[in-house]
């Protein structure tokens, strides 16, 4: 028989049952956590014993206080245990507003995860954290002409730009004010010294790193483009051949008062202005768009 099944019966039963990864790191670090989370495996105090875990404001049996952190794999491990947990059990009493919880998961079945929900238990985070169609995005030349009026003026293009990254994640839904709250006292544990919120919530995995670059292009007033829908002008994809936009991996995607907007995966990071401005002959102004879309619009590309 498995260690961990005749140790952890319940627990390893519901894991394997969801083809679910058991908590190993946690098990050889803290076994008698884990021996705790066994015990209440399926009751509602499972979850409050979880929150205690990961908000820093617990001990377990041996008398070791939760505030003094937890590596973060270890914490992964906690973070997914408590999803899976509200998963298994979705009639038990969960929070909408808990920025860990797994509230808006489907209810299992006897077959664990049903492939079209969840490919594996990493999947299943908050809907929030999946919610990248909520940044505004420039999708036609009319969207991009005004947007370079307002640049070309000294107006923000964005409501939140200049604000700090976790209040743009906030105002667009990737997180909640009580998740915001939990990583600023991440912030202050020793593991976590001199990281950013944008890297502990990488780290955890309640935020993707690409919305953390989004936040931070909003921040910027870097604009975003929805490269595969926009329709571009003949006129301007011919500034850019398709040689050295395959090359570059760029893309031409308008042109407004003699500059070229230039859609590229790393705006911020962007060094080719000299070779786009002597190739077009026109000012060069990079655009952001998922570095994956811009493979596929140059598959078509001409």
């Amino acid at each position: 028989m498995n260690t961990y099944q005749n140790q952890y019966p319940r627990l390893y039963e519901s894991l394997i049952n969801a083809e679910a990864k058991f908590p190993g790191l946690l098990e050889k670090s803290y076994p008698r956590i884990l021996q705790r989370v066994e015990l209440l495996w399926g009751a509602k105090d499972a979850v409050s014993y979880l929150d205690s875990l990961i908000l820093g404001d617990s001990s377990d049996h041996s008398g070791r206080s939760g505030r003094q952190g937890f590596p973060v794999e270890v914490l992964k491990e906690i973070v997914l245990l408590k999803q899976m947990h509200e998963f298994l059990f979705p009639t038990l009493d969960i929070d909408p507003y808990d920025p860990f919880s797994g509230y808006t998961l489907p209810a299992p079945t006897k077959h664990g995860i049903e492939p079209e929900t969840a490919s594996t238990i990493s999947d299943m985070v908050p809907s929030a954290t999946n919610s990248a169609a909520r940044w505004p995005q420039v999708s036609s030349q009319r969207e991009l002409i005004t947007s370079a009026e307002l640049g070309n003026s000294g107006e923000n293009v964005y409501a939140q730009q200049g604000k700090p990254v976790e209040e743009i994640l906030v105002h667009y839904g990737l997180m909640e004010e009580r998740t915001l709250r939990v990583v600023q006292r991440m912030q202050d544990k020793a593991e976590h010294k001199g990281k950013t919120i944008g890297q502990i919530l990488i780290e955890i995995g309640i935020v993707k790193r690409e919305d953390i670059s989004r936040a931070l292009y909003v921040q910027a007033g870097v604009l975003m483009v929805d490269i595969l829908h926009i329709i571009i002008p003949f006129e301007t994809l011919r500034t850019v051949p398709s040689a050295q936009a395959r090359e570059k991996q760029a893309i031409p995607v308008g042109i407004y008062q003699s500059t070229l907007f230039l859609a590229v995966a790393d705006p911020l990071t962007f060094n080719d202005h000299q070779f786009f401005t002597t190739l077009t002959r026109l000012k060069i102004n990079p655009v952001f768009a998922p570095r994956h879309e811009i493979v596929n619009r140059l598959n078509k590309y001409n």
